[in-house]
């Protein structure tokens, strides 16, 4: 993996992204999921509670392995994530992540009755309002987060 130093304002996002709602927004190519899988990284080893659960959300469960997954195990190294596709689980450090491909408006029933500490939304922008609503109201455990 060539990694090249982060634009200042992947800088500003990945220091002062520490609201309950965090929205990386820029141009194509800019660095915007790079820098929130490090961010993401941090929260959950260094913010979260330590058992909470996560939800990594996508348009599909192949854009969330394509766009973010592989991207982790680049980061992290494969020796520390394990994910499922059976059971669209991925576990990365060992903490707990729902994989959740949101499709239609029916994907806000897939998050229905959870309790999260936290979400991370790739490309929020295309999902339907009634799932995004939903996920909000799953991030119920002290200090949750969505990214």
């Amino acid at each position: 993996m060539r990694i090249f130093p982060l634009s200042p304002k992947c800088e500003d996002a990945l220091y002062d992204s520490d609201k309950r709602i965090n929205i990386f927004q820029g141009a194509v190519r800019a660095g915007k999921t790079f820098t929130v899988c490090l961010r993401w990284i941090h929260f959950i080893t260094r913010e979260a509670d330590p058992n909470g659960l996560f939800a990594i959300v996508g348009q599909s469960i192949g854009n969330v392995e394509k766009n973010l997954i592989s991207l982790f195990t680049e980061l992290v190294g494969p020796e520390n994530i394990k994910y499922s596709r059976s059971k669209n689980e991925l576990y990365i450090y060992g903490r707990k992540h729902l994989v959740v491909g949101c499709t239609d408006i029916s994907s806000a029933d897939k998050i229905q009755g959870l309790s999260l500490a936290g979400s991370l939304m790739d490309e929020v922008v295309l999902y339907n309002k009634p799932f995004v609503d939903m996920m909000l109201t799953r991030l119920s455990v002290d200090g949750a987060k969505t990214f």
